[in-house]
């Protein structure tokens, strides 16, 4: 397996910020997860300390991965005035990810050049 990447996007799957990392071999993503720490502190009185972002933390996040040989479709769509959604299919597994309008066609002549 590849240690670098050939392509590193920032994206948004499955209503969570994530990182999306295709390799020559599979296609891997990692999510972000958060905490709203502004209820949690704010019955402490602490509210003014932690801001509306939250803290990042592990709980929840993780990273998936699909091996390019199965892989059997990938598809772009509009999905709003400046992002696509790059739909990637396998028998077992889709993953949507929405990038920009750019980064979803590069997504998917990758794909498609990497694939069976």
């Amino acid at each position: 397996m590849s240690e670098q990447p050939d392509v590193t996007l920032k994206s948004h799957i499955a209503g969570k910020n994530a990182t999306l990392r295709l390799y020559p071999d599979r296609v891997e993503w990692e999510t972000e997860a958060r905490v709203n720490t502004k209820l949690l502190v704010a019955t402490m009185g602490m509210s003014a300390l932690v801001g509306p972002a939250g803290i990042k933390t592990r709980k929840g996040a993780g990273i998936e991965m699909i091996p390019m040989r199965q892989v059997t479709s990938v598809t772009t769509r509009r999905d709003s005035m400046v992002n696509d959604l790059v739909t990637i299919v396998t028998a077992g597994n889709t993953l949507e990810a929405r990038v920009s309008r750019r980064e979803a066609e590069q997504v998917r002549a990758y794909v498609l050049a990497h694939i069976g």
